[in-house]
């Protein structure tokens, strides 16, 4: 799929995002935490049409600042590094746009941190700089010409992501925005973006603003379950997916349609582990009686992490 995505005959934004998609899925449900592949089958490389050998974007070895393309780099950075140049490179606006949407979901790396923290900085900007001549004299395109000017949403995204990461700065960026950012929809991403936050603490106090503060409106909690469920937190959300699942009739009772859905997309979404996928199927057979909607809304969600268990089982046990 990788290599389809690299390929410059995928002109149609639709068919990218899907397999883009796809790629997010594997990097944060199947593959291990790190920059390399555990499998010892990894690909070394498939042959083109051509007869040219196109390094293979699983090959890992230890990384300097090599190119996207460079054989040897480990998986998670080399998709870093591809969606990267995707977002300065691609033709069309919609294209960058595309691969800065499936940029956000993996960013991950110090690098990355910093392209992110970089798009923050640039917006709005009218010094932001057309491009830096390389020391061959090509220019290499700025990370920030040919994006449209980031949304107030978008900002909030992206600092949102670095809260989740962890990253220093992301607190200090966050009181910055808040200053700039004063709607009611900004003071809703301040509070949603505060929910990525890793911490037992934070996990508890937004647990119970989900459910026992009648204050906080139901628009701010569906903004908030996302980050709060972050794949990368699952350890610390793990012990709340058995509750998250028994509040589900009352939800059905007492929240829009939609908003189940959400909740569990989220709930369920945000875990990967065999402990967890035990705690869904035990919560199934503890509850013979429950609406068959919602039965099947859970196994619809739970697909995912069984996936990811069977996945990960296999690979990592070669």
């Amino acid at each position: 799929a990788l290599t389809d995505v690299r390929a410059s005959a995928i002109d149609d934004e639709s068919t990218t995002a899907l397999l883009l998609n796809r790629i997010g899925t594997a990097m944060n449900y199947y593959i291990e935490d790190g920059d390399g592949v555990r499998s010892p089958h990894v690909s070394k490389g498939s042959r083109s049409s051509t007869g040219r050998v196109e390094p293979s974007l699983t090959a890992s070895t230890p990384r300097g600042d090599a190119p996207a393309g460079t054989p040897g780099v480990g998986l998670r950075t080399r998709v870093e590094d591809l969606l990267i140049e995707r977002m300065k490179t691609s033709e069309t606006l919609g294209q960058r746009i595309t691969y800065y949407r499936a940029f956000l979901n993996i960013a991950a790396s110090e690098k990355a941190r910093g392209v992110l923290k970089e798009l923050l900085a640039g917006v709005g900007s009218p010094h932001v700089s057309n491009g830096s001549t390389l020391s061959t004299g090509r220019v290499e395109p700025s990370l920030t010409v040919g994006l449209l000017t980031l949304r107030t949403k978008d900002r909030f995204d992206i600092v949102a992501r670095l809260l989740i990461l962890g990253d220093s700065d992301a607190p200090k960026l966050l009181a910055e925005l808040e200053k700039t950012e004063t709607s009611d929809d900004a003071k809703r991403y301040a509070y949603a973006a505060r929910a990525g936050i890793a911490t037992a603490e934070n996990k508890a106090k937004y647990w119970k603003d989900f459910t026992e503060n009648k204050e906080i409106s139901e628009s701010w909690i569906e903004a908030a379950f996302g980050p709060w469920n972050s794949i990368r937190h699952s350890e610390l959300t793990s012990p709340y997916l058995q509750k998250a699942l028994q509040e589900l009739p009352n939800h059905k009772r007492n929240r829009k349609i939609f908003f189940v859905n959400g909740w569990l997309g989220a709930f369920i979404g945000g875990q990967r582990s065999e402990e967890a996928l035990n705690i869904i199927n035990k919560f199934l057979a503890d509850n013979p009686s429950l609406d068959r909607d919602l039965h099947l809304k859970i196994l619809e969600n739970a697909d995912i992490i069984e996936r990811a268990v069977k996945i990960r089982k296999r690979w990592n046990a070669q």
